[in-house]
């Protein structure tokens, strides 16, 4: 018995690309393992042998094939079935055109066909697995066998499903040669040369665009090291470490700003003075300017007479305003009243006019009054000051913000761009890279060498 294998790379990895709100897998349909796809396997064409011998021969390659779980097989019956409402005559249906034909009318995404002939005592079959899609032959297989019809199909049939399911479903080559076979034994060569085909092999073999994909996310320009891009890895890993660096950067200076301009409102801004000066700025030029306890906005106070951090009563300068001006008016409390400083509070004593009071330079004899949109602001040198340090604060953190969004811009695009250049890799090597193991009946191991062909 003899077998011949062809190799076949498959042209295009990938077809189409589909992005949703995240980004999916992608892997070449025919390369993922497990992955069963829809296939239906024509009847022999009989030569020389009888019509039933060629039908009892096609149903085994049929359930040889559903066995491997590589396929999904369409049921005869049903494609009978299909075919006689289409009136559609599959006798003498071997050519590419008529196999895709019918594999678009039984809506298969591959199909099986050809032929099976008698010479003597030697049966022959040819076949192969065309794409319905693109017409294009994916894995071709001939077998040559001497001896009866049952040895033909309890052992020949079994061997051309592996071989197709191989090919395709498996490894994604099928690879070329021929294997030299003794009449009534089979001896699988390629089995007991594993060593040898996959040292020889590991370069043509196709890469994962899904992969890419994924390693770039987790680490941008791991993907395209993958894919053999060194260049654009370094650029990649260079936004990287780039956008990492100005986001540590700017984010310290942003958190390094903050308290600078705490400590200069600790030094600057005063409780006490915001509450008991407030009635001073009350005079001519400080119309339609509140300050005081009386405005909309309000800060949180404490009382602690014993100092370890247990407060004995709390509350804020709007809803509890009776009691506290009580509580800063009274010996007894006024010196174990405090302000609790939280983000609220920084941000009001700058923000809002009713605690101008509270700064040290505050002038009530000298009004500074800006018209502005939002409305008329009491200006001093030092709330101006603080103002000023808030926006450079926030204008530091807002870089910082910038700097993240890169950073995952940088994930992304480098994801998108390893898709690519791993698909650009596989057909680069598919033009390129032509490999075949050289199979030689004499040999004692069936195989005598490998060939390699590059192309550039």
């Amino acid at each position: 018995m003899r077998i011949r294998l062809y190799l076949n790379f498959v042209n295009t990895i990938i077809r189409n690309i589909s992005f949703s709100i995240f980004i999916m897998w992608l892997l070449p349909i025919t390369l993922v393992s497990g992955q069963q796809v829809p296939i239906a396997v024509l009847d022999f064409e009989g030569i020389g042998i009888a019509s039933n011998e060629a039908l009892t021969l096609s149903n085994r390659l049929r359930n040889e094939i559903f066995r491997l779980e590589s396929f999904d097989i369409i049921d005869r019956g049903m494609m009978e079935s299909i075919l006689a409402e289409q009136d559609f005559q599959i006798s003498g249906c071997t050519s590419n055109e008529c196999l895709v034909e019918v594999g678009r009318l039984l809506g298969a995404q591959q199909i099986v066909g050809g032929s099976i002939s008698k010479l003597g005592n030697i049966y022959t079959i040819s076949t192969r697995i065309v794409d319905v899609e693109t017409g294009k032959v994916l894995a071709v297989a001939d077998l040559d066998f001497q001896g009866d019809l049952e040895d033909m199909l309890t052992t020949g049939m079994a061997q051309v499903a592996t071989l197709l399911s191989g090919g395709v479903a498996d490894t994604g080559i099928l690879m070329g040669g021929e294997i030299g076979i003794g009449a009534g034994e089979f001896q699988d060569p390629i089995q007991e040369s594993d060593s040898v085909i996959d040292s020889s092999l590991s370069s043509l073999r196709a890469k994962f665009p899904g992969k890419a994909m994924i390693m770039s996310l987790a680490v941008p320009g791991a993907g395209q090291l993958y894919a053999h891009r060194p260049i654009k890895t370094a650029g990649f890993l260079a936004a990287e470490v780039t956008a990492i660096l100005l986001w540590r950067n700017y984010n310290q200076r942003g958190l390094d700003e903050v308290e600078a301009y705490k400590q200069f409102a600790d030094q600057n801004w005063d409780f006490r003075d915001w509450v008991l000066r407030a009635s001073l700025f009350g005079g001519a030029g400080w119309e339609k300017v509140t300050i005081g306890t009386d405005g909309t906005h309000s800060l949180d106070f404490y009382v602690d007479m014993d100092g370890d951090g247990w407060p004995e009563i709390m509350g804020d300068t709007k809803d509890d305003g009776a009691r506290f001006r009580q509580l800063i008016l009274s010996a007894d409390t006024s010196d174990f009243l405090y302000v609790r400083k939280n983000d609220e509070y920084y941000e009001n004593i700058g923000k809002y006019n009713q605690f101008f009071s509270g700064w040290e330079d505050s002038d009530p004899d000298n009004p500074i009054i800006d018209d502005t949109k939002s409305g008329k602001i009491a200006r001093s040198p030092f709330r101006n000051k603080y103002l000023d340090k808030r926006e450079y604060s926030n204008q530091l953190r807002s870089t910082a913000s910038y700097a993240i969004s890169a950073l995952m811009f940088n994930h992304v695009l480098s994801a998108v761009d390893a898709i690519f250049s791993t698909a650009e890799w596989n057909r680069k090597r598919g033009l390129e890279l032509q490999g075949s193991l050289r199979f030689d009946p004499a040999h004692n191991r069936g195989v005598g060498g490998f060939t390699l062909s590059v192309a550039w």
